[in-house]
């Protein structure tokens, strides 16, 4: 009888063991089928969050690149108002640069007339005055060449 109490206590405990063990995969089980469904849930939410982005983009996109297209028209207009300010403040600058070198032109040319004015007075005046003084000093001194060196 003990041998037949044991097979029964054995074969009690080996079912316990496989009806545990089947409870257990069951478990592991439902908890894959569930980790499983969230993986799905958490992956379909996150293509729907990806689609409203592509979405909202795609409907702000055209806004931008007017807002972007403005900006830069802005900025081109700036840029060419600027431009044409500078170049016209570049023009007036040179205007008056030639003034100035046609004015500095002037002033020098007419103190070198002068110079040359009052050098050709000065000398003509001492030119004279040697020419009077050698035809004195010819009169005193009565040069009168020879004829024959004549």
């Amino acid at each position: 009888m003990n041998a037949i109490v044991a097979a029964l206590i054995g074969s009690g405990a080996t079912g316990l063991i496989g009806w545990v063990i089947m409870t257990i995969r069951n478990r592991r089980k439902d908890k894959g089928d569930r980790i499983g469904g969230l993986r799905v849930d958490v992956n379909q939410r996150f293509a729907e969050h990806r689609n409203d982005m592509n979405q909202r983009f795609a409907e702000h996109r055209d806004d931008m690149n007017q807002r972007f297209a403005e900006h830069r028209d802005d900025l081109n207009r700036r840029f060419d108002e600027q431009k044409a300010d500078s170049e016209k403040r570049f023009g007036a600058l040179l205007d008056e640069i030639k003034g100035l070198e046609q004015r500095l032109a002037d002033k020098f040319t007419g103190e070198i007339k002068d110079l040359e004015v009052r050098l050709t007075d000065k000398f003509g005046t001492e030119l004279r005055s040697y020419g009077e003084r050698l035809a004195r000093i010819e009169t005193k001194l009565d040069i009168d060449p020879p004829a024959e060196a004549a």
